[in-house]
Order: C-alpha cells, then structure tokens, then sequence
C-alpha cells in the first residue's frame, strides 16, 4: 500500500509542478504585454494597454479595440465586450467601453459609452454619432 501512496504522491508533485511553471509564464505573459516604463506610449502600445485591462475593468470579455486615439493628456482606446452571447451570433449583446489612459499607459478612468446588437447597424451608427460629437468632429 505504501507504493501506491508514493506514486501516486509523485504523481501529485508532477501535476502541482507543471502548474507552478504555467501559472509563471502566464504572469510572464502578462508582464509583456503591459508597457513598462515613464516614457511616453506610441498608439500600439496604447492599443496593448486597452488589450490587456479591458476584462479586468470591465468583467467581460473583449471583443475587439475599435479606435485607438492620441490626444494631449494620453490616449483614449475603444473596446467593445461581449454583454451577452447570443445564437446567431449577429443577436449578441456589445458594450461599448471608453478606456482613457495618460500619456505613458497609466489608466485613468474608463466608462460604457454604448450598447448595440452586434447585427444592427443603425444601433451602431447612433453610438458612433455621439462618439464623434463628443470629440468634436462629424
């Protein structure tokens, strides 16, 4: 009996071991993709920034990074979530998410700037007005 408690503890060491390497490349991972640094962020940096915070501030999947826009106080990026998975997919529910970050990354503030079907087009439209008249350009 004494064998099978030592396979089977080696075993357990096995799998605890594998999950100790994943969960460091992960967070390895999760490093690179986060600038680290005080200089000024170019748009694709920007871009991975709204990448990687968009689950963690909103608590929803993203979808995808729509706009990325430079301005004089940073950047503010565009990401859309999945609210809602629907069948057929054109049905699913899409919130829209205003992420606004400084000048080297930092987040400052983010908010839901819209909802839409992901199938209706004059939903999207409307969002994309008020978008547009909140920065000032038609």
């Amino acid at each position: 009996m004494s064998e099978r408690t030592d396979d089977s503890r080696g075993e357990l060491d096995e799998v605890a071991g594998r999950l100790a390497d994943a969960v460091e490349a992960s967070e390895r991972d999760a490093e690179e993709e986060m600038p680290e640094t005080d200089d000024d962020i170019d748009v694709v940096d920007a871009r991975d920034v709204g990448r990687a915070v968009t689950e963690d501030l909103t608590g929803l999947p993203l979808d995808r990074i729509v706009e990325v826009e430079g301005h004089e106080e940073g950047w503010r990026v565009i990401a859309e979530v999945v609210k809602r998975h629907s069948i057929p997919d054109t049905q699913d529910v899409i919130d829209r998410y205003v992420i606004s970050l400084d000048s080297t990354g930092g987040v400052r503030g983010y908010g839901r700037a819209g909802r839409y079907r992901r199938g209706s087009l004059d939903e999207q439209r409307e969002i994309f007005a008020v978008t547009d008249a909140e920065r000032g350009t038609t």
